[in-house]
């Protein structure tokens, strides 16, 4: 029985039209999209992966009363982000994930 290439499972997603990424450690540890136009080497010291889905979620941020507080509806892991709010401020705050990394946040003013 032939030995699968060693990025087979990543080939047959970019033959399925899905987007590739690909990094190579030694130069940088960065994920690259390759273009859909250019030619993929598929080279043996790179790593290539399907392109993640952006996980996007909102919560309602507003101030609690108390200089300084905040309060969130539904991202536990926020006030490691966004720990401070001005009077009179409240609004949406956007997070995008990507691997379950938070990758941006942004407040969106009501």
């Amino acid at each position: 029985m032939p030995t699968p290439h060693k990025h087979a499972e990543v080939i047959k997603a970019w033959a399925d039209g899905h987007e590739i990424q690909v990094r190579n450690k030694s130069i940088n540890s960065m994920w690259v999209t390759i273009d859909s136009h250019d030619t993929i080497g598929w080279y043996s010291e790179n790593e290539y992966r399907k392109k993640p889905e952006e996980v996007v979620d909102y919560t309602i941020v507003g101030n609690t009363g108390v200089s300084g507080g905040l309060f969130c509806s539904n991202i536990e892991d926020l006030s490691k982000y966004y720990v401070t709010t001005f009077p009179n401020r409240q609004g949406y705050m956007k997070r995008t994930r990507v691997d379950g990394s938070v990758v941006s946040l942004e407040f969106i003013k009501k």
